[in-house]
């Protein structure tokens, strides 16, 4: 499989994620914008089953407003057509396969929720173990590009051991998604905090990014704020963990909300 440098790089992101992040929520949410690149996707939805409610929560998406995703969970979801058929699968798949074009094409689903958002071809992975759901991943293509086709699935199968590797590790040491008091925390902290001791560390890019990741933005959502690109965004982050000494975004919020301060006397950078 021919690899070219682009390619190369962001296949490097999200294998660096997978090992990087603990928290499942966060994991799912950084592994969507190179995913995204991966495979040439415009949508990104993710989502966890949930037995006893059996009901699919803790959905997240760096491409879709939410309140598409509050418009799913309230009136479209009776009519999905879709996740139903493709849930049943423990392998990629891809949806006009396994729906079937017509039936997918005339559906009410199809075209009055998945078209008016541009979705018209599709590739899922539903990941769980015999101990638990663990998380899915939901692809979609705009009209536009062409349909996802068999190279595309193969990407998936190549990814699939490491993806349900990484939801179990998330799982087994029993990190969830943050409580909502935890991330309130986070984000004050980010905004109250004094720019003083790391200002000198970091630049002022390099500053704006921070705030921005404790604050709890998704990295696609910083690369449109900032108006920079996604890698542009991922280069600021190595950099800023590598010159505040963390590890990860949860010691970096941590960090800012002054939980933690460098030691004095640390070697600054620019």
């Amino acid at each position: 499989m021919y690899l070219s440098a682009a390619r190369r790089q962001t296949l490097a992101t999200l294998l660096g994620n997978l090992q990087e992040f603990t928290d499942s929520t966060e994991l799912r949410r950084e592994i969507g914008p190179p995913l995204l690149q991966l495979l040439n996707a415009d949508q990104y939805i993710s989502y966890v089953y949930d037995p006893a409610r059996q009901q699919f929560t803790n959905d997240l998406s760096p491409t879709l407003a939410p309140g598409t995703l509050q418009a799913y969970r309230d009136y479209y979801v009776a009519f999905d057509c879709v996740t139903p058929v493709m849930a049943r699968l423990n392998r990629p798949a891809i949806v006009e396969r396994e729906v079937g074009v017509q039936t997918l094409r005339s559906s009410t689903f199809f075209n009055e929720f998945l078209r008016m958002e541009r979705m018209t071809s599709g590739i899922n992975l539903y990941l769980r173990d015999q101990h638990s759901e663990l998380g899915d991943i939901r692809l979609w293509r705009e009209s536009h590009r062409p349909a996802f086709d068999d190279a595309d699935l193969r990407w998936l199968e190549l990814l699939q051991p490491a993806l349900n590797a990484a939801l179990r590790r998330c799982r087994d040491r029993g990190v969830t998604q943050p409580s909502l008091p935890s991330r309130k925390a986070c984000r004050a902290g980010a905004q109250t905090e004094s720019p003083r001791w790391h200002e000198a560390q970091l630049s002022q890019r390099e500053a704006e990014v921070a705030r921005m990741v404790a604050a709890g933005l998704p990295d696609k959502q910083i690369a449109r704020e900032l108006q920079i690109s996604f890698t542009t965004v991922r280069t600021h982050l190595g950099n800023i963990y590598r010159k505040l000494g963390v590890a990860n975004r949860v010691a970096l919020a941590s960090r800012l909300s002054g939980a933690t301060k460098p030691h004095e006397g640390r070697a600054t950078g620019t």
